[in-house]
This record gives C-alpha cells, sequence and structure tokens, in this order.
C-alpha cells in the first residue's frame, strides 16, 4: 500500500507536466497554490512530422520529443530564475494508441456492518488486481481504484460510513512495449532525484468529469488525439468499457489532404481558418464537402467500435469530446450523426458535450505567451481537483 501522489503535493512547489499524445508531446512547469488555480508558467507542444511510420518508429519519435520537449521547458523555466533543482514532482499522461485500459470490479460481505477503513479498501482492491493479473505477464503501467461501493451504492466518501458489503471497480492500464522506462530515463536524467508518476488519460478524462457529475452520471467520453481516439463508457461514474479507434483528428488531414492532392500543411492551414469561420469562398465549401465526404469514410469504422461496446449494453447518450480545438466542430457534427444513434440508450444521437479550455478555466491560469494546450490544461485540472478526492486518493 502507498499513499497516492496527489495527497503529496503541497502549495507553492513547482512540478512538471508531459502530455504525451499519438503523434505530439506538451510539457509544462506549473506551480500549485492551493485553492487558487493551477499556474502554468512555460508551456508548449511538439509534433511529430506528418509521415507514414511503423508503431515502433512513432513511439520511438515520441520518446525523443519527450527528452526535446524537457530540455526546452528547463531552459525556458531558468530564465525566468528557478533551476531544475527547484522542480520535486512530474505527472506523466499518455494517450491511445500507447495505453490499453481495462476495469475489473470485486465484491466481499463483510461478518457484520462495520465502519469502512481505508485498509478495508486497499486489501479488497489488491485481491482485485491480483485476480485479473493471474497469468499474466505483461507489465502493468498504472493501477488505480476508480470507485467504491457501499451496500452495492457508490460513494464518494466511503471511509467512516457504516456497511456490510464493500465493492471496488480498479482500473489497470498496460503501455505500448517499453515506453514507461525510457520515458522515465529521459525525465530521471533531466530532473534527477524525480521519479516521474504516469497517468492514462483514460483515468485523467474520467475522473475530472466524476468529480464534475453526479455519481450516478452515465457518459461516453471520446479522447480524440493526432492519430487515434479512444472511445471509454462510464456507468454509475466509473469505467465499463474501453476501445480504441486508429483515426485521430490527423487522419481527417491526411484523408482530405489525399483526395483533393494538396500538401498536408495546405490542407491542415485551410481547415483551420474553415473552422474558425474566416473562409468563405467556393474553394472552402468544397473543402468542407471533402471533408463530409472523409466523415462518411470514418463512420463505418467507429461505427464497428460503437457496435462492439454496446453489445451488451447500449451507450449513454451524453458524448464528452476531449479534441484539438481545429476540429472539435467538426468531430461534434461527426458524432451527432443519425448512423450512430442505433448504439445508444435512447436510439437518439449522442448529446455532444467538450472537455475544452473555457470548461476547466476555473482550474488553471496560463501565464502570458504561452500556448493555450488543452492536454495540460486538463492534467492540471486533474491535480487541482484532486486535493479533495477521497478515492482518487487511494492506491495500491
Amino acid at each position: 500500500m502507498s499513499i497516492s501522489f496527489l495527497s503529496k503535493l503541497r502549495p507553492g512547489k513547482f512540478m512538471a507536466v508531459f502530455d504525451v499524445g499519438s503523434g505530439s508531446v506538451a510539457g509544462a512547469v506549473i506551480e500549485l497554490r492551493g485553492e487558487k488555480p493551477v499556474l502554468i508558467h512555460t508551456s508548449f507542444r511538439s509534433h511529430i512530422p506528418y509521415e507514414e511510420r511503423s508503431n515502433e518508429q512513432l513511439a520511438s519519435a515520441i520518446v525523443q520529443k519527450v527528452e526535446e520537449v524537457g530540455r526546452r521547458l528547463l531552459d525556458n523555466h531558468a530564465k525566468g530564475g528557478v533551476s531544475r533543482k527547484g522542480i520535486h514532482e512530474c505527472l506523466t499522461v499518455v494517450h491511445v494508441p500507447w495505453i490499453d485500459s481495462i476495469t475489473h470490479n470485486l465484491e466481499a460481505p463483510l461478518k457484520e456492518e462495520s465502519e469502512i477503513l481505508e485498509e478495508m479498501i486497499l486489501q479488497l482492491s489488491q485481491k482485485a488486481f491480483a485476480q485479473s493479473n493471474e497469468g499474466n505477464s505483461k507489465e502493468v503501467f498504472e493501477k488505480s481504484i476508480v470507485r467504491v461501493e457501499l451496500n452495492g451504492y457508490p460513494t464518494s466518501a466511503p471511509l467512516k460510513k457504516i456497511a456490510k458489503q464493500i465493492g471496488v471497480v480498479v482500473l489497470e492500464t498496460q503501455i505500448f512495449g517499453n515506453m514507461k522506462k525510457q520515458i522515465t530515463d529521459r525525465i530521471v536524467n533531466m530532473l534527477p532525484g524525480v521519479q516521474p508518476v504516469f497517468r492514462s488519460s483514460t483515468l485523467i478524462d474520467s475522473t475530472l468529469m466524476r468529480r464534475r457529475a453526479p455519481e450516478s452520471a452515465h457518459f461516453t467520453i471520446a479522447d480524440i488525439t493526432s492519430e487515434a481516439t479512444s472511445i471509454t463508457v462510464i456507468r454509475r461514474g466509473a469505467i465499463s468499457e474501453q476501445k480504441t479507434v486508429p483515426i485521430g483528428y490527423r487522419s481527417i488531414t491526411r484523408a482530405v489532404s489525399k483526395e483533393r492532392g494538396s500538401s498536408v500543411d495546405d490542407i491542415q492551414s485551410r481547415i483551420r481558418m474553415l473552422m474558425k469561420g474566416e473562409c468563405s469562398t467556393d474553394e472552402c465549401r468544397s473543402l468542407e464537402a471533402s471533408m463530409d465526404a472523409v466523415g462518411s469514410q470514418f463512420t463505418q469504422e467507429f461505427g464497428n467500435i460503437f457496435s462492439e461496446i454496446s453489445k451488451s449494453k447500449k451507450l449513454p447518450n451524453t458524448l464528452v469530446m476531449h479534441c484539438h480545438p481545429d476540429l472539435s466542430n467538426w468531430f461534434t457534427k461527426f458524432f451527432t450523426r443519425l448512423d450512430f444513434a442505433q448504439f445508444t440508450e435512447t436510439t437518439r444521437p449522442f448529446l455532444v458535450g467538450e472537455i475544452s479550455l473555457k470548461s476547466i478555466a476555473e482550474y488553471v491560469i496560463f501565464m502570458p505567451g504561452n500556448a493555450l494546450d488543452s492536454g495540460i490544461a486538463t492534467s492540471c485540472a486533474f491535480l487541482y481537483t484532486g486535493k479533495d478526492d477521497k478515492v482518487g486518493n487511494l492506491e495500491t
């Protein structure tokens, strides 16, 4: 048993945050300030150039980006008068396709009605992890308790309550190849004495939504990275299913580029103008038609995943996206397609919301001159709201 790193964080301390996407890496040096919003002193994101690569080649490029971003962060931070020795913690968030998350649940009756202690929850969660790992030789990247139930009902504050039955839902995540070790080695080399804490985007997004929504809420989360999309279903405040679609926002750009015979960079620039409403020419209307055609092509792949997840139980109607702002409007329109209504609980289209910079603005402040990165902001919101999370602060 161990104390969660969230419980050890103290106001006034600097820490590093890395957001490892499918085709990019963002980094930041932040300051925790107790009840005040997290202050982001320096941050930026660096993308892997567009080209065909195997997963192994892309993973290697991502690991190198972590070091590149980290060194630039530290150089920028040092200009503000704070050395790397002033950074005491590091959170590294990893997205699909580098992670694979699954959940397990376990219930246990008590001999009599008893006061629930932290040790009871931790012991039961350890049993759940042990059972799930029988015969599994793969290294587990993350182990977290995502829900506690007392007498069959979920609760966010189980300690010291009276119950005769206790249950836990635990999340475990595996990471691609030896990326964890490679990233750890680079971060430790840059920040001697700092051991990075790894979390999956699955946990970050679902936990943030759980803290902001009623425990009974059901919703679907779509974490859209540059090369892949993670579809996670939340029921009664905990993860129930998670699948990956090998399509991200860069997939849209590449497909449109191929169809129109233009460079990827040119199409990306035009899409950005189109999504901002800064383009109204015939060429832009033609681009919009091309994007709609690409959406029709990708509908089947998303539909196959929705169909697989909804075999035993239909999907919650509320879908919450986490997406690059350049294509958030396009993906909102995409997910509200009638094609997907057959997979929802009401057989009506998804009601789409977004984890955006605006939706979590109360938790973070970017210092002037920094890029407003939603991945970094979401991680900071997780850190800010985590200080009061009685379940999320328990670890095995």
